[in-house]
């Protein structure tokens, strides 16, 4: 029976190809590693010295694993899984030492820098594909939990109904853009909406229907404002809108380009057609203008009130 090797998923994808890193001065050992790892979804790559593999993981982010001899000229081994592992970028690399037999101050070392393990040369065959098939599932186990850890992350920042961000998010996020706006004097205006009647829908279609429309409204407002822009639902029927680097005028513009959006997208049930409609107040601060978030957030909200007062279906700026 041979012994077969296969590769992980990595990144959540089996078709995606794992890259593995030789690093050695010696091309004889370079070749004997590449015919030993050829390794069902698995590519070698080849590096002389650690300056060639930091070019190498430089120019192919993402390489998982790295094979590398200590004793090697320009940047050895030690100081190879050092800059590694000090480095955001590739410090989750798995990173395994090849030292001589009598070298156990440089295996030390190793393993104290963050050397995750050794095989001892000369390598017994068996021994090395057994050490690199524990290091891609290693590999592929932390990647399986950094992936479900951004799901938790993302869920945690997520209104679940409309997929905008939720109103704890929305209050750090203000918080950071607010100083951030004071201490430069850039714009950052925000926008406070109001879906319309909302009670109405919930009290003559039913829940159901309400949730309809709050998502429709929630996808009309992500494709209108841009990527760096913060939606949120605010709570109940209203959402908020932080649009960083904008001044009041643009910010008019885009909270009316929303409303008018909104009113021609009806909602079409089997037997009615809703017609959707959302009030909006919009103010800007330029860095001075407002004493607070609270002041200022509440200056939109007043602006709201006002745009609900006469008569809905549109925008009142500050």
């Amino acid at each position: 029976m041979t012994d077969q090797l296969e590769a992980p998923a990595i990144d959540g994808s089996s078709n995606e190809t794992t890259q593995i890193l030789i690093v050695d001065d010696d091309a004889h050992i370079r070749k004997a590693l590449t015919i030993l790892l050829k390794i069902p979804g698995c590519e070698t790559l080849e590096a002389e010295d650690g300056l060639e593999a930091l070019q190498i993981m430089e120019s192919r982010p993402g390489i998982p694993l790295v094979i590398s001899d200590i004793m090697m000229p320009n940047i050895d081994g030690l100081e190879l899984c050092r800059r590694l592992k000090s480095d955001d970028t590739t410090r989750d690399v798995y990173f395994i030492m090849l030292t001589a037999k009598e070298g156990v101050k440089e295996r030390v070392q190793g393993l104290e820098i963050g050397a995750d393990d050794y095989v001892q040369k000369p390598f017994d065959s068996h021994e090395l594909r057994a050490r690199v098939k524990a290091g891609l599932r290693i590999v592929g186990l932390q990647d399986e939990l950094k992936t479900k850890n951004r799901i938790l992350h993302q869920l945690s920042i997520t209104d679940g109904l409309t997929g905008a961000y939720n109103h704890s998010y929305f209050q750090r996020a203000f918080e950071k853009e607010f100083e951030r706006a004071r201490r430069y004097g850039r714009d950052l205006s925000l926008l406070v909406c109001d879906i319309d009647n909302f009670k109405g829908f919930n009290d003559t279609y039913g829940h159901g229907t309400g949730d309809e429309v709050l998502t429709n409204v929630a996808r009309i407002v992500r494709s209108i404002t841009r990527d760096s822009d913060i939606v949120a639902r605010y709570g109940g029927e209203e959402f908020a809108v932080l649009i960083p680097e904008t001044p009041l005028e643009t910010a008019y513009q885009v909270a009316d380009k929303i409303r008018r959006a909104i009113a021609e997208s009806p909602l079409v049930l089997e037997d009615s057609r809703l017609d959707i409609t959302i009030s909006i107040g919009a103010a800007c601060f330029s860095g001075t203008n407002f004493g607070s978030r609270t002041t200022f957030f509440n200056s939109a909200d007043s602006a709201l009130y006002k745009a609900k007062h006469e008569g809905k279906n549109r925008v009142v700026c500050v």
